[in-house]
């Protein structure tokens, strides 16, 4: 019987790691990607999520992001469909699609942006940014990690920013 405590301590052992096991999060980390894509279809109406087409390309360099955005790898399920927002800016403000996007933690989101002008749009707290071109329709994707209230501005020049609007991210 002296090697009765040695069994109890390997049981334990055993059960924490089953436990482990069964209760770890599983990690849903996709990169933060931008895509420039030319859409000739029609939109929805201004504020309703359009539907993904799946259509576009991989802008090299376009987006840059200073948070862990690592590809999972463990994940066994389909890529989510993400909610897209169509956000067209004019005179350096939204003239149509919400400026209060209000979307729900680990959600993948997707802002498809068509200005007028050149510029930058910058995303606060995911540090997110993407290059705007006249006419053409730039995409800003992420997975919505982080809650809470990350605004989005528009950067013209070094020195000009105005802010557009914001992305509210509520926990689950």
């Amino acid at each position: 019987m002296k090697h009765a405590p040695l069994v109890y301590v390997g049981l334990a052992a055993i059960a924490l790691g089953a436990l482990w096991i069964a209760m770890k999060p599983a990690t849903n980390d996709a990169p933060a990607t931008a895509s420039s894509t030319s859409t000739s279809a029609a939109s929805p109406a201004p504020g309703t999520p359009a539907p993904s087409t799946g259509v576009g390309s991989i802008a090299a360099g376009a987006a840059t992001s200073s948070a862990d955005t690592k590809a999972s790898t463990t994940s066994s399920l389909p890529p989510a469909t993400p909610r897209v927002f169509d956000l067209t800016i004019k005179r350096g403000r939204i003239v149509e699609g919400p400026e209060v996007i209000k979307v729900a933690e680990g959600e993948e989101v997707r802002l498809d942006f068509t200005s007028d002008a050149p510029g930058e749009v910058h995303l606060h707290g995911y540090d997110l940014h993407v290059a705007l071109q006249p006419n053409a329709t730039v995409s800003l994707s992420f997975v919505a990690k982080l809650t809470g209230r990350f605004g989005f501005e528009l950067h013209k020049s070094s020195s000009a920013h105005g802010d557009l609007g914001a992305v509210e991210v509520y926990p689950r």
